[in-house]
């Protein structure tokens, strides 16, 4: 604006000259006076318009390290939602296993053996139980076994943050983050991260059907039941079936988690290392 003003003011001190020096009849002067305004004015244009290109870029800048930013937060969210589910259900995990292990039953993994499924879905979801079992040591005692079934059926899955990814998305602002790499490989993230989101309906799908199994069978309020009660169950007919449904109860917590502990946790932070590298740079 203020260049504009000072651009017109100078036209204007062209024009004057240029009128008086007509009655004069002094044409050379008069073309290297209007040279002079027309070379004025195209340089005016050109100073303008990269001011107006610097403050474009300036804003763009802004608006790209404001929600780098907010990716940033949202990625550790991320992590910290991640590592708090992992301690939950490594929790019960061990509650169940230790369930199993009071009712004389136990929990097999042959990890080798497992390792020689395709995709390593399998393998990942049987290290990660075993480990919750070797390093929860929670133990279920006779008195306290209700109150530990009550932990196996509570339903704490990721809830992960994607709020600013779909704003960028909707909005049309995603090319504002310039890093064309780093574009890549947000997007790649998102997209992995929502994909995978379902398989933690298996943990809501086994709690039913245990849920299913223990009305059936006219087993107490979960938080009641005795031991007594329990090893009677497991005396009848159903319960072999009572034992299948609680070994896929305690899969369940591992297959609903792991991939996110194992995959996403580190891809996480990766993330927020190359967006605070990439700030850096800005």
């Amino acid at each position: 604006m203020i260049v504009s003003i000072r651009i017109n003011k100078m036209i204007k001190f062209f024009k004057s000259i240029r009128k008086s020096l007509i009655p004069q009849n002094n044409f050379s002067k008069y073309l290297i006076y209007a040279i002079g305004e027309i070379f004025l004015v195209v340089v005016g244009i050109l100073i303008a318009l990269s001011l107006n290109n610097w403050n474009e870029d300036r804003k763009d800048k802004k608006l790209e390290k404001y929600y780098l930013h907010r990716l940033i937060g949202d990625l550790q969210e991320d992590v910290a939602e991640i590592d708090t589910t992992v301690k939950y259900a490594s929790e019960y995990i061990s509650i169940g296993n230790s369930i199993l292990t009071l009712c004389g039953q136990n929990y097999p993994y042959d990890i080798e053996k497992s390792n020689n499924f395709g995709n390593g879905l399998f393998a990942m979801n049987a290290n990660f139980t075993m480990n919750a079992i070797n390093n929860t040591k929670t133990i279920v005692s006779k008195e306290n076994l209700g109150r530990a079934f009550g932990y196996l059926f509570d339903e704490r899955i990721v809830d992960m943050n994607d709020f600013t990814y779909k704003e960028l998305v909707s909005t049309g602002k995603f090319e504002v983050i310039q890093n064309d790499v780093l574009r890549e490989k947000l997007s790649n993230y998102y997209l992995k991260f929502n994909s995978i989101l379902d398989i933690q309906d298996n943990l809501l799908a086994a709690i039913n059907e245990y849920d299913k199994i223990l009305q059936k069978n006219n087993i107490p309020v979960i938080n009641s039941l005795t031991f007594d009660e329990l090893e009677i169950q497991l005396n009848t007919d159903n319960g072999k079936e009572l034992l299948t449904a609680l070994r896929n109860l305690i899969w369940n917590h591992s297959y609903s988690i792991s991939p996110f502990q194992i995959y996403f946790r580190g891809f996480s932070l990766e993330l927020v290392n190359e967006i605070e590298k990439y700030l850096e740079e800005l």
